[in-house]
């Protein structure tokens, strides 16, 4: 693609609309891992559980945030108190963070399990601007860089588990698992966010508002 754009704009220099190329240079991306995208096993899930649940808590939920609402590891930490709606079980990304990977409002769907966990926390008992995961993973003033977490990760989960799979393995564990409890495929991509070629219809705000409760209410667990 980036070849076709090249020689669209080699055209116009030759048309002198432009001097130069100013895609000249350009490289492709590089295509990505697709180990990052393999889900965690039964054993692998239940190594990581059990050691992070007891020796990492904080970074634990910061996990399970991953795996329950498809966040990306790096918007949950840019995540605020009062960007969680305990009411409605949801989570506000703000379109203006500059982690978003989109700029569009969205509101995800946060699985009851999962609030539970940040009930627990006292969230109320702290300024809502508090970040809910800050240094340590603990809720506090300050953003944390992603690399913090994915250095964590690869210490805590490759180096002493043995689990050679990246921290972003658990949104597709979540994705996986919620399909294997009956979600609809159609709404798990709305609840990652996913697009394609193949999804050509849009959701209705009915549409929206039924996948948000199955993935609330869905028959799974971390």
């Amino acid at each position: 693609r980036l070849e076709h754009i090249k020689s669209l704009l080699t055209e116009l220099v030759d048309w002198e609309v432009f001097q130069v190329n100013p895609a000249f240079g350009l490289k492709n991306l590089p295509e990505e891992d697709t180990q990052k995208f393999i889900p965690l096993d039964s054993e692998e899930r239940i190594k990581l559980r059990e050691y992070l649940y007891l020796e990492h808590y904080q970074f634990y939920i910061y996990c399970i945030t991953i795996y329950y609402t498809g966040i990306r590891p790096d918007e949950i930490l840019s995540l605020r108190i009062k960007d969680l709606d305990f009411k409605t079980c949801t989570l506000h990304l703000d379109p203006f963070s500059n982690v978003v990977k989109n700029k569009k409002e969205r509101r995800k769907a946060v699985h009851t399990k999962l609030m539970r966990f940040f009930e627990q926390m006292d969230l109320d008992q702290y300024d809502p601007s508090w970040f809910i995961f800050s240094k340590d993973f603990k809720t506090g003033p300050f953003t944390q860089h992603r690399k913090v977490a994915t250095e964590l990760w690869k210490k805590l989960i490759w180096d002493q588990l043995g689990i050679e799979k990246y921290l972003y393995s658990l949104k597709h564990t979540g994705a996986d698992d919620l399909i294997a409890a009956g979600i609809s495929e159609d709404f798990v991509k709305d609840h990652l966010g996913h697009s394609s070629k193949f999804m050509t219809r849009r959701y209705t705000q009915k549409g929206i508002e039924a996948s948000k409760k199955a993935v609330i209410d869905a028959n799974i667990e971390f």
